[in-house]
């Protein structure tokens, strides 16, 4: 389950990571840890999906998709 929106308090409320995936301004994929301990890019969007279900031990919910994300590294 991949959640669209969710508010602070259901955010604060997740025991799991929470993982925001979205693009970057080159056009690659960027996931980020919400807490921004874990961060990774990939080419696509599908590997980016998998990254983020994997770091959450395939538990549902807690990955948000976001239209734009900023460049790798929290730069941009």
């Amino acid at each position: 389950m991949i959640l669209d929106h969710v508010d602070a308090h259901q955010m604060a409320g997740m025991s799991h990571p929470i993982f925001v995936i979205g693009r970057s301004p080159y056009g690659s994929w960027v996931v980020r840890e919400a807490g921004g301990l874990v961060g990774a890019t990939f080419a696509n969007r599908s590997e980016a999906i998998r990254f983020a279900r994997l770091g959450r031990g395939w538990r549902p919910g807690g990955i948000l998709l976001a239209s734009y994300v900023g460049a790798p590294g929290g730069h941009g």
